[in-house]
């Protein structure tokens, strides 16, 4: 019986040893690579931020040749937010960049890194700032066959600034499922906004910068224009709903269709519907009544059959003392 069991065990853990070796070959193979963004200064250096080496001392080295045995590697240093970056102060377009963590080598192509330069950022940043905006609402009144006036309010942009504008509307929130098929680069760029706004880390925001350049330009590039209407305002679309959300891209041209100055804006669509004054009140009360009704069932019954019967066990009692008090009077006379 021993040898019996002392086999199972071991055929038990030889299976697990089989199924193990895959399982490590597979995160291998999986392990993710090593990515970089160079953030390229006015003066032309470069500061190279490597996703997730943030937090941890690296060195490194540059070189335009695949091996990395002869080569002399610098250490990491700190930028003004804490976080570990590597340089390049020199004007060499250096083909690879060796990557030194506790004795491991990572090469990452310098080719093939994603690149911002410090104009680019400021850009960037500057959307939603450059034109001045306000949001509004704007009414219109129907008249219905039975005399009922129905008042719609919808929201609008209105451009403060003095001049001629010009714009397209990209929904982004759908929430009514008015749109086929939304707009994959307006939807990016609205998201990476919100993402530039919440980073904390020196290359997710850089990322999100560079995607938001892209986007941007794309969009900036395929527009179709329309005029801004009588005080330069932009209505929401006439099927919008409240809580579908639109990015706006902006331009601002002179006499000759020029291009002056780009933006970008939201808008938040907001829709009420309502008649007259007192037909509404006449809607709010009938809904309050409608609410405070008992709903009929077996239980309120069952209630109303028992308080039926406590009811008439009253009355019969009553009837009978009564008889009972007449012939004691009777007997008395």
């Amino acid at each position: 019986m021993k040898k019996t069991i002392i086999k199972l065990m071991f055929v038990v853990l030889t299976i697990l040893m089989l199924v193990e070796i895959p399982i490590c070959v597979r995160g291998a193979e999986t392990e993710e690579k090593m990515e970089a963004i160079l953030f390229i200064q006015e003066n032309g250096e470069k500061i190279i931020y490597i996703k997730g080496l943030d937090l941890t001392e690296f060195k490194y080295a540059f070189s335009n040749e695949d091996n990395s045995d002869t080569i002399t590697y610098l250490s990491s240093s700190k930028d003004s937010n804490g976080e570990y970056v590597a340089f390049i102060s020199d004007n060499n377009n250096y083909e690879n960049m060796f990557i030194m963590v506790n004795e491991h080598v990572e090469t990452i192509k310098l080719g093939e890194c994603k690149k911002i330069t410090e104009k680019e950022i400021e850009d960037v940043e500057s959307l939603t700032k450059r034109i001045n905006v306000k949001t509004d609402e704007a009414e219109s009144s129907v008249e219905m066959d039975n005399g009922t006036v129905v008042t719609t309010t919808i929201g609008k942009i209105v451009v403060k600034d003095e001049g001629k504008y010009q714009y397209q509307l990209f929904e982004v929130v759908d929430t009514n499922n008015s749109t086929e098929k939304l707009n994959d680069t307006a939807v990016e760029l609205y998201n990476e906004l919100e993402v530039l706004r919440k980073s904390e880390k020196m290359y997710d925001k850089l990322l999100a910068e560079i995607t938001i350049r892209d986007d941007y330009n794309t969009l900036l590039k395929n527009a179709k224009w329309e005029n801004a209407k009588n005080d330069n305002e932009i209505m929401q679309p006439e099927n919008s709903q409240k809580g579908e959300k639109f990015i706006v891209i902006l331009q601002e041209v002179d006499e000759s269709g020029k291009t002056k100055r780009y933006d970008v804006q939201f808008m938040t669509c907001d829709r009420k519907d309502a008649a007259d004054v007192e037909y509404t009140e006449k809607q709010e009360i009938k809904q309050i009544e409608k609410r405070t009704e008992l709903p009929v069932t077996g239980e309120n019954l069952a209630l109303y059959i028992i308080l039926g019967v406590i009811i008439i066990a009253i009355i019969v009692l009553a009837i009978k003392m009564k008889k009972e008090k007449a012939k004691e009077d009777d007997e008395k006379k």
